[in-house]
């Protein structure tokens, strides 16, 4: 009997989410529909592009507009039912919790969240637990002790790397031989700008994750241009860049817990992007907050060619500077950084992108780098404000990629 309540109870209430809401209008009608005719959707397979103008309300107001029945069905998916219904989690725990983190986020994010809510016609608090609650990395820690665990519902693995052009006499402190430098006729196939690639696997939940995939190009009123990938109705971000030749990318990792007072690592990756100007004050803006989750933030500086890496956990942080040569994080760093090194001092786009393709690995006979688990995969070049994002569904997302301009 309980177990048919139950499932009544999730037909009643899927049934009347996805009812068309028509979105909630504050303010004058006109100046949404100017809000709205600023936006430019793209669509690229599983992959949409949108580009957004205007203040961070406005901005939030476009993507929610155009993203409505996406971020309706996410809400349906995710808050409603795997989490709540599904896990049998209670809505006022989670949404307390999600009060308590937001007292961390930024006003101006908080704004674009509830332009998100109103241009999808949904209640403030569905996307604030769409954003704070269900992309976190670890468990939440304040349910009751006889609550039963909640697991982490985003269960993401990051694998990144940094390339940094290597000079000749670098190349001999690598240890590379001489005899193997690139001739005057491969001038061309040599490393002259940094390379920041990154590949987000999400096991047993690639599949559903890629149908909510986005690339978001930002251009706000007042600040710098910066591109984002992320899902439909979420505004924090594990990889990006900006018009100021900076690039990051988060790499979570296990351990930790999350803290109550911590800003998410997706969201201060996506501040980092809108307003630092260069990669000594990203790192001055990053160091500055304290961490109990585990995770790296790579940032690559396009315009000096440095990499910086900073390892944030149990209220510690740890810096990895880089002037040349390839650092690699996450699992399977070892592969990869064979796979990139064998071309080390003539590294460039291309190879950066076959070695983030690479289905097998060298042994032929275990997966290589790209696989089914595969949620995205992108290599971005911040000199050039160039960000290649893999196309389309798993295997077609190994080898089939889209480059996406900050300039348009």
């Amino acid at each position: 009997m309980a177990r048919l309540t139950r499932l009544l109870i999730v037909l009643i209430v899927t049934t009347v989410a996805g009812l068309p809401i028509a979105p909630r209008i504050i303010g004058p009608a006109a100046t949404h529909a100017n809000d709205i005719s600023r936006a430019v959707v793209e669509d690229h397979g599983h992959l949409t592009i949108l580009r957004l103008r205007g203040t961070p309300y406005e901005m939030g107001y476009q993507h929610g507009v155009t993203q409505r029945s996406v971020i309706r069905q996410w809400v349906n998916e995710e808050v409603l039912g795997r989490t709540i219904l599904g896990m049998g989690q209670s809505h006022g725990v989670l949404l307390a919790h999600a009060r308590q983190l937001e007292r961390a986020v930024p006003l101006e994010i908080q704004h674009e969240l509830r332009g998100i809510a109103d241009g999808a016609g949904l209640p403030y608090t569905d996307i604030l637990l769409l954003n704070l609650v269900l992309n976190r990395l670890p468990s939440v820690p304040f349910l009751p002790a006889e609550a039963p665990s909640l697991p982490p519902t985003l269960n993401l693995q990051a694998l990144a790397f940094a390339a940094s052009p290597v000079s000749a006499s670098s190349r001999s402190e690598l240890g590379v031989r001489k005899e193997t430098w690139p001739s005057a006729a491969r001038q061309d196939d040599r490393l002259e700008d940094t390379l920041l690639g990154y590949r987000l696997n999400a096991p047993g939940q690639a599949g559903r994750l890629r149908r909510h995939l986005l690339a978001v190009i930002y251009q706000p009123a007042d600040g710098q241009a910066y591109a984002t990938l992320t899902w439909s109705g979420q505004v924090g971000a594990w990889c990006g860049l900006n018009e100021a030749n900076l690039a990051m990318c988060a790499t979570p990792a296990e351990g930790g817990d999350v803290n109550d007072q911590e800003l998410p690592p997706a969201i201060l990756t996506r501040q980092l992007l809108a307003h630092a100007r260069d990669g000594e004050q990203a790192l001055r803006q990053a160091i500055r907050h304290d961490y109990v989750a585990t995770f790296q933030l790579i940032m690559a500086d396009g315009a000096r060619n440095t990499t910086t890496v900073i390892a944030f956990g149990a209220h510690r942080y740890d810096i990895i500077e880089a002037q040349t040569g390839v650092l690699t994080f996450g699992p399977g760093q070892a592969q990869l950084a064979s796979l990139l090194n064998r071309n080390l001092g003539w590294l460039n786009r291309d190879k950066a992108l076959a070695a983030l393709s690479n289905r097998q690995a060298p042994d032929g006979k275990t997966s290589g780098i790209c696989g089914e688990s595969t949620l995205l995969s992108a290599l971005l070049v911040p000199s050039y404000g160039e960000l290649w994002v893999g196309l389309d569904l798993w295997p077609a997302a190994c080898h089939r990629y889209l480059r996406l301009r900050l300039s348009g």
